[in-house]
């Protein structure tokens, strides 16, 4: 990474003082157009900033690789580059050292990926409880955000996909909930209702209507909005089924935690079917097998829970062999 220094001002006043100016195109390195959202006529490379900058949130995957958006944007002046010293991480809510594999030299938290990570099972309880070994790690280039695919070169299959939609404004009446969910009250909204800038970054099923105050707090300061998946629709017709990328599309079952019926008592939801399961959601809907579930809460979330703690549960055996093996 490198920083770019201003020029100085004409020679006349140099011996007055230092002007700077701000870099021309000439001496900025744009990179290429490898980001994903390259030339959609925003820039989203956090080296510039400006109104000509994308209002979703910037990854560090995307610095060098929206080179067209961000080279027009900056020779029309409307975005400024102001460059990097080295990789920024106060973005990240990094927690504490109270882990059992604190300060080991690998990274125990489940929301990062990469070289950097421990090769043991992953544990809910070490979220933000490995700051320094993780954040050491991210600083050296060696983890990222899960599912961002900076540090390995591929998306992963994340546990909270980083999405680029825009957040919309509540309309009428909204059931925020309570705040009872683990992570309430930390300072990030965890409900996959939401999404934006103030979101956590593993964001799980059973977490909806559970992180009340976090998540209204980030909505009256406008950094998260509703996800507009879970907008209340009209009609059957108004509903935003989605895609079909779900590894369980076109199985003939609504895997959507969005939707609900007699099946779901037997589902195990996972937050990357959201708006993915288009197909079976629609169908079952057609045929009144499955209804929409949103509007209030609790919600049904069948055999998440119980999964979720199974799986919990199976990872720490692993970790506890896996650390037997290695004696």
């Amino acid at each position: 990474m490198f920083r770019y220094f201003c020029r100085l001002s004409a020679l006349v006043m140099a011996l007055m003082l230092v002007a700077h100016t701000p870099a021309s195109a000439q001496d900025i390195d744009f990179g290429d157009d490898g980001s994903d959202f390259a030339k959609d006529g925003e820039c989203d490379d956090k080296r510039f900033s400006g109104p000509g900058m994308t209002d979703t949130p910037l990854l560090d995957s995307d610095i060098g690789h929206d080179a067209t958006d961000c080279r027009i944007a900056h020779e029309q002046g409307r975005v400024t580059y102001r460059g990097t010293g080295g990789r920024d991480s106060s973005h990240i809510q990094w927690g504490d050292d109270l882990g059992r594999w604190a300060n080991d030299g690998e990274c125990d938290d489940m929301r990062f990926e990469g070289s950097g990570m421990t090769k043991t099972g992953l544990l809910a309880e070490d979220v933000k409880h490995d700051a320094t070994d993780c954040r050491s790690a991210y600083e050296a280039g060696n983890l990222d955000l899960r599912g961002s695919g900076s540090a390995t070169g591929n998306a992963s299959d994340p546990l909270s996909p980083i999405r680029r939609i825009v957040p919309i404004r509540i309309e009428g009446p909204f059931d925020w909930g309570n705040n009872s969910g683990q992570w309430a009250n930390d300072g990030e909204c965890d409900d996959i209702r939401f999404t934006g800038s103030g979101m956590s970054t593993v964001l799980m099923p059973d977490s909806i209507g559970m992180d009340a105050a976090d998540c209204r707090n980030h909505y009256d300061a406008g950094s998260v909005g509703l996800n507009p998946l879970f907008k209340t629709p009209a009609s059957i017709d108004d509903i935003d089924f989605g895609n079909n990328t779900s590894d369980y599309a076109n199985d003939g079952e609504c895997d959507d935690l969005r939707f609900t019926g007699d099946y779901a008592s037997e589902m195990i939801y996972l937050t990357e079917d959201i708006g993915h399961d288009a197909n079976d959601c629609r169908a079952a809907v057609r045929k009144g097998t499955a209804r929409w579930q949103m509007d209030s809460l609790p919600i049904e979330l069948g055999a998440t829970a119980a999964a979720t703690e199974e799986d919990a549960a199976e990872a720490a055996a692993d970790a506890v062999a896996e650390a037997f093996d290695e004696t």
